[in-house]
């Protein structure tokens, strides 16, 4: 298993409940519940160590969320989300990625990585790669199309997927991770139907065994890559 670290982050937080439901229920506590419930499939079931950007209702900033991603060295990186809409008939999963244009400021363009010289021990110097903060997905961009595709394809046949499955927005979570990173947005909470859905087991069992088979299936393309 190529991706020993992965991070799942519940999105939003504290006084940040995200998204309300037509019946009350809010965002944060849906993504902290299957965030904890997917923790535990895939340490149980695969070995692996999963970080949890956060592990109670606290509201942790974005920078903290990459920062916490970054430090744990970790393959993979999935934040967990609910949407909503003036539609109350939108319903279905999406799963969102970054593309090039959305981390070049506009310019249509990434900015690319800088290098220095560190001393070093007998007067020579190291040189060191240094990763720009707001530009490290860059390197990601491939990778994490990889993994929404595969994500979008283990959700299709557990749950209803949107009109749109697949999107492109510049959601201010990704450009910092320094790994394949994808954002998971589970349902509409604006739509009444799928409000109650989210909070049964059956469909958080569906979301979190998704993100299992996923990690599975993006770690034998990883194995196989690195075997070639």
């Amino acid at each position: 298993m190529p991706y020993s670290v992965v991070v799942i982050d519940p999105g939003h937080g504290g006084e940040d409940i995200g998204t309300r439901g037509v019946a009350g229920t809010e965002e944060k506590t849906i993504t902290l519940a299957i965030a904890q419930r997917v923790k535990t499939l895939l340490e149980s079931s695969l070995g692996v160590r999963v970080v949890l950007t956060r592990s109670d209702d606290r509201r942790v900033s974005f920078d903290e969320r990459a920062a916490i991603a970054n430090n744990s060295r970790a393959g993979l990186f999935l934040s967990l989300h609910l949407n909503s809409s003036p539609n109350p008939a939108s319903a279905g999963a999406e799963v969102i990625q970054l593309r090039q244009g959305r981390l070049a400021g506009g310019r249509g363009r990434v900015v690319d990585d800088e290098s220095v010289a560190l001393p070093a021990p007998g007067g020579t110097t190291r040189t060191v790669d240094l990763v720009r903060w707001e530009t490290a997905q860059a390197r990601h961009l491939d990778a994490s199309a990889a993994l929404a595709e595969t994500l979008e394809a283990q959700l299709r046949t557990r749950v209803t997927m949107s009109a749109r499955p697949a999107l492109d927005l510049p959601l201010r979570v990704l450009p910092s991770v320094n790994m394949p990173a994808v954002v998971l947005e589970m349902a509409y909470l604006s739509n009444a139907g799928e409000e109650g859905l989210v909070q049964s087991d059956s469909y958080q069992d569906n979301i979190a065994q998704a993100i299992h088979d996923t990690v599975v299936q993006f770690s034998a393309l990883a194995e196989e890559r690195e075997s070639r």
